[in-house]
């Protein structure tokens, strides 16, 4: 059975950040993607279609492959290195100043819908699913071929949904 193709959004005062995910035993950033920190006011359109973009770059590998990279320099560097280079472009001092007012969310693309889901931020740089009162988890579904500009919306109003320990 096929995986879902899956994106995480990150987003703060300064950037947004489009990743998209590799699955294997579980879900991981593709260090071997471009990492483009985008203007945080980018156009409902153009934010659409780098979602559509990305997601079309998220696979599933197989298990050889998940071990090959999960276990790699490049990967166990990737997070270091993409702090060093927020740091370096906004002048961040520390982690905390990075991850401070950051949002988080994920998108699954099936064969018949993307679902979005808003996150709660329970630590710096970590987070999880917000449930809703019945312990089903927040998500936001619309049909795989929404527009790019409405999905581009779409993000902006789950972005209301996030959640963080420090705000």
């Amino acid at each position: 059975m096929n995986k879902p193709k899956t994106v995480s959004v990150i987003v703060n005062n300064e950037f947004l950040l489009v990743t998209s995910i590799i699955r294997g035993m579980i879900g991981m950033t593709d260090p071997d993607q471009d990492f483009i920190f985008n203007q945080v006011d980018i156009s409902d359109l153009d934010l659409g279609k780098l979602i559509k973009e990305k997601l079309n770059e998220s696979k599933e590998i197989s298990f050889e492959e998940f071990q090959a990279i999960f276990n790699s320099e490049k990967m166990k560097g990737l997070q270091k290195n993409l702090e060093e280079e927020m740091k370096k472009r906004y002048g961040y001092k520390n982690k905390k100043s990075i991850y401070k007012d950051m949002s988080f969310l994920s998108l699954e693309q099936d064969a018949s819908f993307i679902i979005i889901a808003p996150l709660h931020q329970d630590s710096l740089g970590g987070y999880s699913g917000i449930s809703l009162p019945d312990n089903s988890p927040l998500e936001f579904k619309y049909d795989k071929n929404i527009s790019d500009e409405e999905l581009g919306k779409a993000i902006r109003q789950a972005l209301t949904y996030c959640t963080s320990i420090y705000r």
